[in-house]
């Protein structure tokens, strides 16, 4: 597949369609071009697609009336510039920073109590390039407070009492992406023991896998860290995501969501 039999992106698609086409997008760039098959014309193609890419993500980080939505889109198209040569320039890191600082503002003006875990990602993701996060940020407060209150609430022999196993993976996510990313391991034992204790019950028989879920699981499993890099348990979730869409109508959401795993395991 090359990516002219792509769909044209836009910001009127869904999240889900999106982060699946940077998925792709992103898996695809791990592969040396000149060894991809496409030649010329694919090359140009793949690089029309990307730039398509970030101009439909950003518009719906700017315009969409979905904060959570917003936030993820913002920290998956982080990883788009990151990974992908074909999206990263300086001009766009810095049309970056003013969509995340305007998603940002809207999280703190409109956030009662904890902050989610995808704003707490795009939180990490905005601070990185700094020497460190400032403390007199309130928002970078409250998400010291709230990982205080994730590693208080949870118990040993029960977990997040009350959680889902989709907001108990994306905690999970966000302490292990603070730890790396911060060099701060305080909630290293924590997150480790999290993601086994949820990895056992996403598999548990006789329960069927969200593939989102399943997803969520396939990205912790190859981040290392606090959560073991584990290829055997990438292909199990890979096999579950792409039972769970076999039979999705060809180019809905759930299509390019599943195929968007096979790429990724493939790269």
């Amino acid at each position: 597949m090359v990516p002219s039999v792509f769909p044209t992106p836009s910001p009127s698609d869904s999240g889900l369609r999106l982060e699946s086409l940077a998925r792709i997008c992103m898996s695809l760039s791990r592969r040396p071009l000149p060894d991809a098959g496409w030649g010329a014309a694919g090359r140009d193609s793949f690089a029309r697609f990307s730039s398509a890419l970030f101009r439909a993500m950003s518009g719906k980080v700017a315009s969409g009336d979905d904060l959570a939505c917003r936030c993820r889109l913002a920290v998956s198209l982080h990883a788009l510039m990151r990974e992908t040569d074909c999206v990263a320039d300086a001009r766009r890191y810095a049309d970056w920073e003013a969509l995340a600082a305007r998603v940002l503002d809207d999280c703190e003006a409109s956030v009662s109590g904890l902050l989610p875990p995808c704003a707490c990602l795009l939180l990490l993701d905005y601070y990185y390039a700094w020497t460190s996060a400032p403390d007199d940020d309130p928002l970078w407060q409250l998400l010291e407070e709230t990982f205080g209150s994730w590693s208080a609430s949870y118990s040993p022999s029960a977990g997040w009492k009350g959680l889902s196993l989709r907001e108990a993976l994306e905690r999970v996510r966000v302490l292990n992406r603070y730890s790396y990313m911060y060099l701060d391991h305080r909630y290293d034992r924590l997150a480790t023991e999290a993601f086994r204790r949820y990895t056992r019950l996403l598999l548990e028989g006789g329960r069927r896998v969200d593939p989102e879920e399943a997803g969520l699981l396939y990205d912790l499993s190859q981040e290392g860290n606090a959560c073991p890099d584990d290829l055997r348990l990438r292909e199990k979730l890979c096999g579950i995501i792409r039972r769970a869409t076999l039979y999705a109508p060809a180019d809905s959401d759930e299509f390019w969501y599943g195929l968007s795993y096979q790429f990724e395991f493939l790269s």
